[in-house]
């Protein structure tokens, strides 16, 4: 539940409530109501970990597109040299079909490629 722009309660979670067990947790605790109608407090660190995920989502991402814009326009160039310069290819959906067939080969190993980077990457952070 939202009040006056703070969190107050949602879900079963419930903001910390001093700052300075809210920085020692970094996190929410979540507040379970046991058979006897005695409430259990657990801290986890669901509001960090998950803005650090998504920072990481975020760099990956930006990663693979911006790879694939200065890798694919080169690429396509120059397929576009080999096919009609070199294999005297006419028809457009002949060139178009093999040009994408090459670059999609090409996409999946860089895709590949920095998908393995990254969770190597994240391996030996912590």
């Amino acid at each position: 539940m939202i009040k006056d722009g703070k969190i107050t309660q949602m879900d079963g979670l419930s903001p910390c409530t001093s700052q300075e067990k809210r920085k020692k947790n970094k996190g929410w605790n979540v507040i379970t109501t046991l058979k006897n109608g005695v409430k259990s407090v657990n801290t986890t660190r669901t509001e960090i970990s998950m803005s650090e995920k998504t920072r990481k989502i975020h760099r990956e991402t930006l990663t693979t597109v911006g790879t694939g814009l200065i890798i694919n326009y080169p690429l396509n160039l120059f397929g576009l040299y080999i096919c009609i310069s070199l294999m005297d290819m006419t028809n457009p959906l002949h060139i178009g079909t093999t040009i994408t067939a090459f670059m999609t080969l090409v996409a999946y190993c860089r895709v590949y490629t920095i998908r393995r980077w990254f969770i190597n990457k994240e391996k030996y952070e912590i």
